[in-house]
């Protein structure tokens, strides 16, 4: 039974080392019961000698050779009996002790598992707490990756005034102008930003849809 008790969790026996010991408190067991079994079966035979002799001693003449031997027979017989008596109750003290160390094997190796299923189950927790936590710092990231996207949005049609690529038309003020470099990367990027805009919108409904579903799933199941 060493190494199984719960406070030396890195310690502990391994599983055939456990299996062995209940195999061998069943083999002792059997080996007692069948002792007992016999030992049972001697003392009746005994006590059947015992009833025939002392039948032949009532038969036998007062004070005879035979009448002597029988009784010292008896005395035997008695002796044996009395022996078999102590015999049998030391291997039933010794099968209780063999059933009391099994289930106390079997409590300690439970109360092991016990300890091993409450271990695991912290660390499930802990586990799941930190994947709610690394969701939530998904979450503010992406989240200041949204502004990041709106901001650049506004401030890159600034840059590209400031940088003077869009200008005020003199003979108009209030027309635009831009150049042609600015032109082409207007209709190739214009196009793309829409697209990936669109896709984002989407994404975004998406993961809002399942998020109320869900939300509406846990009261339910409140």
């Amino acid at each position: 039974m060493a190494g199984v008790e719960p406070e030396k969790l890195n310690e502990f026996d391994k599983l055939q080392s456990t299996a062995k010991d209940f195999k061998e408190l069943q083999y002792l067991s059997d080996q007692i019961r069948r002792v007992i079994s016999i030992v049972e079966l001697n003392l009746l035979t005994l006590e059947s000698f015992q009833k025939k002799v002392q039948y032949l001693i009532t038969l036998s003449p007062p004070a005879s050779l035979q009448g002597l031997i029988l009784e010292r027979f008896l005395e035997t017989l008695a002796r044996c009996h009395t022996e078999h008596k102590f015999g049998l109750r030391n291997a039933s003290s010794v099968l209780d002790r063999a059933k009391a160390t099994s289930d106390q094997l079997r409590d300690t190796v439970s109360m092991r598992n016990g300890e091993f299923n409450k271990t695991s189950t912290e660390m499930t927790s802990r586990n799941t707490s930190a994947m709610c936590d690394l969701a939530n710092k998904s979450g503010r990231e992406a989240h200041v990756l949204k502004t990041l996207t709106v901001l650049a949005l506004v401030f890159v049609p600034a840059g590209f005034v400031a940088m003077g690529f869009v200008s005020l038309k003199q003979e108009s003020p209030m027309q635009w102008s831009a150049t042609p470099d600015l032109k082409i990367y207007a209709i190739l990027s214009i196009p793309l930003i829409s697209l990936t805009m669109l896709i984002y919108a989407m994404v975004e409904l998406v993961q809002r849809m399942k998020e109320r579903k869900w939300e509406a799933n846990e009261q339910v199941i409140v």
